[in-house]
Parts: C-alpha cells; structure tokens; sequence
C-alpha cells in the first residue's frame, strides 16, 4: 500500500509553488523537466526552507484554474469517512486548509495535533481543514481520524485521482485556500503548531 501511494505523490505537478517545511514521505524532485526554480529562504519556524517563485498575478474576474499560488484550486469530488461525496468547490466562503495526508508517513502524523487545534482555534472566523487521505481503507482511515480528534472533514482518495493532481514533491502537502478557492500558499512538509497557527491566522484575517 505504502509503495503505491509513494508512486501516485512521485509524480510531478507542473508549476507548482512550494515553500518546503521540512521533509516528507516522499523523495524530492530531481533535478530536469518538471522540476521548480528554486531560492533559499527560511520558514516562520527559522528553519532551512526552499521557496518558490509566485506564479503571475491572476486576472480579478476570473482566474486561471491549476494548483499555483494565485490559480484556482482545480475542483474535485471525494467521499468523507462517513459516506457523504462532497465537492472542494463547496467549501468556497471559507478559507480553506486543504492537506493531503496518510496514516502510515510519520510527518504527516506529526502535523495532526496542530492541524486539529488550528481547527479548534479559528473555525469560528469562516476557516475549515479538508483532510484528503492517500489510498487508505476507510476503516484504517476512520479509526486514526477518531484517534486524533479530526473533527473537521477527512476525505478518502482511493486511487489518488486528486494527490496526483495537487501533490508533486511528497506528504504531507498543504494548500492555503481564501474564500474564493485561489490558492494562496503551498507547503510541503510538516508544519509545527506556530507556523500553521501564523499562516491560518494571516489568511482569515486578510479575507474578512
């Protein structure tokens, strides 16, 4: 199971915007086509970071969709873990924490507990988290989202049709959403508590 989902987040999304936290489940992009123009940064947390140039200013009516900083996020339907098909599109009026995730890569557990008090914390100001679980069974899946107090919604892609799209250099990746769905910043890794904390924060609040 590890080893196929490793081969769906290997997959290069074109253009892709990252600000890279820390490591994740899967290697990086290598070096030739597809791979990002990359510059030396340091995350919110002082740690080494790798950023990425933001993609070109997006027109006011009607921006171009893909998974860039500035592009609307590209729509996709899911299941939750308790049988209900949603849309992302549903969730525009929220800024949106979208996470692509799996119960077996290490970093990605790390994130939860701060994913799940950033929930707690700003839920209340219009911001929610789309938890896209990799591949998993919807008992392995339902059991940990239990667990960990994932009271937000926690959706399953069986075959990874959606983490092909959104996911390039590994997991956990982590999209920024405002409230009309563009996406406003791009994280792979695992981020501690401040950092997402900081960047929900700065996102509600510029949107209100």
């Amino acid at each position: 199971m590890a080893a196929k989902v490793r081969r769906v987040i290997g997959s290069v999304v074109a253009g892709l915007a990252v600000v890279a936290l820390a490591a994740g489940c899967a290697p990086a992009f290598s070096a030739g086509a597809g791979a990002i123009s990359q510059v030396a940064a340091t995350a919110p947390n002082g740690t080494s970071a790798t950023s990425a140039p933001v993609s070109p200013k997006a027109t006011p009516t009607q921006p171009p969709v893909g998974t860039s900083i500035g592009m609307q996020a590209p729509d996709f339907t899911l299941s939750t873990i308790q049988g209900q098909t949603v849309h992302l599109s549903e969730y525009r009026g929220q800024v949106v924490l979208l996470n692509f995730w799996a119960t077996w890569c290490p970093p990605c557990r790390a994130e939860i507990p701060g994913l799940v008090k950033a929930y707690q914390q700003y839920k209340g100001k219009g911001f929610t988290i789309v938890a896209v679980n990799l591949m998993e069974d919807k008992d392995t899946v339902t059991s940990f989202a239990a667990q960990q107090h994932m009271d937000f919604p926690v959706l399953l892609d069986p075959d990874g049709a959606a983490g092909s799209v959104f996911v390039g250099r590994g997991i956990p990746t982590s999209y920024l959403l405002d409230r009309n769905g563009v996406v406003r910043q791009v994280v792979v890794g695992s981020m501690p508590e401040d950092t997402i904390s900081q960047l929900v924060q700065s996102l509600v609040d510029s949107s209100t």
